[in-house]
């Protein structure tokens, strides 16, 4: 099994593959991620400012907890905001 150290450094060398902007995390966004995490295994997000400013004090780190909430998937990093999620 893949461990998280491993993850984590393949992750660094990704470019996020979906930007979550103003309109924040509609079901077609989760939809779009899950789709590309089946593929990929492997995948970096970016939170747009403006998403993150219109999200009433959550961090990235709770956007990014209820996203791979709803996509079933596990969140390797969490810098910035820039998430790393990988399939469970």
């Amino acid at each position: 099994m893949v461990t998280i150290k491993e993850l984590r450094n393949k992750g660094k060398d990704l470019k996020p593959m979906v930007n979550i902007g103003k309109n924040g995390m509609t079901p077609g966004v989760s939809s779009q991620v899950k789709r590309i995490l089946q593929v990929k295994k492997l995948i970096k997000v970016r939170f747009l400012r403006s998403f993150v400013d219109a999200s009433e004090g959550k961090t990235s780190r709770m956007l990014a907890k209820d996203l791979a909430d709803s996509i079933n998937a596990r969140i390797i990093e969490v810098v910035g905001m820039i998430v790393v999620l990988a399939k469970k």
